[in-house]
């Protein structure tokens, strides 16, 4: 369920916040703030970490249910799987938070090339 959530998420952000600004569509709105160059690559670092964890859940997932079929249930029990979705969601919104907060430096190259790719 949660790697479908933060897929979602990450397609949201692309097409939103990189795919119409390189289309011109809404282009004074994303060209008003260099806090939306910025938010979309927060997002898109947080969510791409965040798929890279629900790839690693899901293989450790497939693997005890292979290696250890008798103790599947007991291992992927509901306590395991909470925690199993904490070490999945709470790095990638640390890492999200991290990028947000540092604003302060100049933005990335690839943050500044999204807003101005813009398609002729």
């Amino acid at each position: 369920q949660i790697g479908g959530i933060i897929d979602i998420i990450a397609m949201l952000n692309h097409h939103l916040l990189s795919v119409l600004p390189s289309r011109g569509i809404f282009l004074d709105f994303f060209l008003s703030s260099i806090l939306v160059g910025q938010d979309q690559h927060s997002i898109a670092w947080g969510t791409r970490y965040l798929q890279g964890m629900t790839a690693i859940v899901l293989a450790l997932n497939r693997l005890t249910a292979v290696v250890y079929p008798l103790r599947f249930i007991q291992m992927w029990s509901p306590r395991n799987l909470l925690v199993a979705n904490l070490m999945q969601v709470v790095p990638g919104v640390f890492m999200a938070l991290s990028r947000a907060n540092s604003r302060s430096r100049p933005m990335s190259l690839e943050a500044s090339t999204v807003l101005l790719a813009i398609d002729y």
